[in-house]
């Protein structure tokens, strides 16, 4: 065998990380080690959970912490009304809750301009473990859908052959000190977790439709694509910033699924379907929690509050705002101060989105160079500066210096080798979902802002930084294998009878 013939399946291998898939082909192994690393995602969590002091205030959004809902929970979790605000009132029993709304009386009135409603969905487990809802955190909600998110995207690397580098994901985004601030600081009113949380789960959605061995099983991958559809409208409805999440999602559903042309439309658009009829579904349901909510305020001799239609978050202000990121060539600032200033400095008869959203696009299509600059800046931020590569437990951490924009090069590098080694036509698709899928995460930063912590909301750099780790692995044990072949190869043949 020429080295030439041997190369090429040392290159394939270290591409696709065949080797570290090998070892689970023994039962035994593989529920030994199935079992640790899920013992082990589960227990770190548990840990930044049970820990008493608040973790690294560093890393961490500064613009806003999110709208708390707390003020809410405790009339709806006791009589399925949204929003009645009964903050800092006796609410720790049905009883005392009665009483308080006696006592109120008049002077209650559902607030009809709430957004990120199923954010009220959050504090519930954390009431269940309490048995009251006066005190119920959200961080409690996150700590459940983030650790089964670390849960979904290592199963899910683990079926598609890459179990070390499943651990390694799960637990470098695990210890990613913007989520571990954002989620499980104590009293956290956060809404902004659920964003990468969500992500990941559709990580793992994506990997496994990349899967040729998954989509043979035609009504699972319908299944599987119609519950993510209805994921992404439960995290409309709690956050806007994971709609670049599902960006990545239906790139993938074309891209990347192994399928004809007409079953990935047909995949397409069942997302879609799915994602209008639940949003359409949650929606009748909010204007139903509304309705109770002002029939129960009007027996305690409150006012009732028109049922509308729902209030979302404005975002031609937040991408205008955005276009402050790096210079102030145009007057943009990252300030919603300078967002008031533009409003009242123009006609104010006309509707404040819609005068950012023809300033935004005008000064955009004046000059895009300058726009493209802007989005290099933002690109470049996320990938070389943001959170470090950092394994965590309880309150302590490990950093591992490793050079980010070498960390890089080298993931995009091993991308065109995949693309060169395979091909356009036989790409492996679930290699390209993990650098197109987990950058999504984080497209607010590129879209909107890359400062003030919204960077950290991408974590590509961590699925490449794992990545690039288990292709050096890959290399050593492959390299390791072919050298022993060979030397066995070269070896004498023996003539003793």
């Amino acid at each position: 065998m020429t080295v030439t013939r041997r190369l090429k399946p040392v290159v394939a291998s270290l591409i696709d990380l065949q080797a570290q898939g090998e070892f689970l082909q023994n039962k035994i192994i593989k529920a030994i080690f199935l079992t640790a690393s899920v013992a082990l995602i589960v227990s770190q969590q548990t840990t930044f959970l049970l820990r008493k002091e608040n973790p690294d205030i560093f890393y961490r959004n500064v613009i806003n912490l999110g709208a708390s809902y707390q003020r809410y929970f405790a009339f709806f979790y006791y009589f399925g009304g949204f929003p009645v605000n009964l903050d800092n009132q006796k609410t720790s029993t049905l009883e005392e809750t009665k009483a308080t709304l006696r006592t109120l009386g008049p002077m209650l009135t559902p607030e009809r301009s709430v957004y990120n409603r199923a954010s009220i969905f959050l504090f519930y487990p954390d009431a269940f473990l309490k048995g009251r809802p006066d005190t119920a955190e959200m961080r409690t909600g996150h700590a459940v859908w983030f650790t089964l998110a670390l849960l979904s995207v290592f199963m899910a690397l683990c079926y598609v052959g890459m179990p070390l580098l499943g651990l390694f994901v799960a637990l470098l985004c695990g210890s990613n000190p913007f989520q571990v601030y954002e989620l499980y600081h104590v009293t956290s009113s956060t809404i902004f977790p659920t964003v990468i949380s969500t992500g990941l789960v559709m990580v793992a959605v994506c990997l496994l439709l990349s899967s040729e061995r998954f989509t043979r099983h035609r009504a699972l991958s319908t299944a599987l694509v119609c519950l993510s559809g209805a994921i992404y409208a439960l995290q409309n409805e709690i956050r806007l910033e994971g709609v670049g999440v599902f960006a990545g999602a239906l790139f993938s559903l074309v891209v990347c699924v192994p399928q004809s042309k007409a079953r990935k439309l047909s995949l397409f658009c069942l997302f879609l379907l799915s994602a209008i009829v639940i949003n359409t579904l949650i929606n009748v349901y909010f204007r139903a929690s509304l309705a109770k909510a002002n029939a129960i305020v009007v027996s305690y001799g409150g006012k009732p509050t028109d049922v509308g239609d729902p209030y979302y978050a404005t975002q031609w202000w937040a991408l205008w705002s955005g276009l402050g990121d790096f210079d102030e060539k145009y007057g943009f600032l990252a300030d919603d101060r300078a967002g008031i200033s533009y409003y009242y400095g123009q006609n104010a008869s006309r509707p404040s989105e819609q005068m950012h959203r023809n300033n935004y696009l005008q000064t955009i299509f004046h000059d895009p160079a300058w726009f493209a600059g802007v989005l290099r800046g933002r690109v470049a931020r996320v990938l070389l500066h943001n959170t470090p590569y950092r394994v965590s437990v309880g309150s302590k951490h490990f950093d591992i210096s490793a050079s980010p924009a070498f960390v890089t090069v080298c993931g995009v590098f091993l991308l065109m080798a995949n693309l060169l080694v395979y091909g356009r036509n036989r790409l492996k698709r679930s290699n390209l979902n993990l650098f197109v899928v987990p950058f999504s995460i984080g497209l607010v930063a590129v879209g909107q802002l890359a400062d003030y912590g919204l960077q950290f909301y991408c974590i590509v750099h961590l699925f490449i930084f794992a990545y690039v780790l288990c292709c050096v692995l890959e290399g050593v044990l492959t390299l390791t294998q072919w050298i022993v072949v060979g030397r066995h190869a070269l070896r004498p043949v023996s003539h003793h009878a």
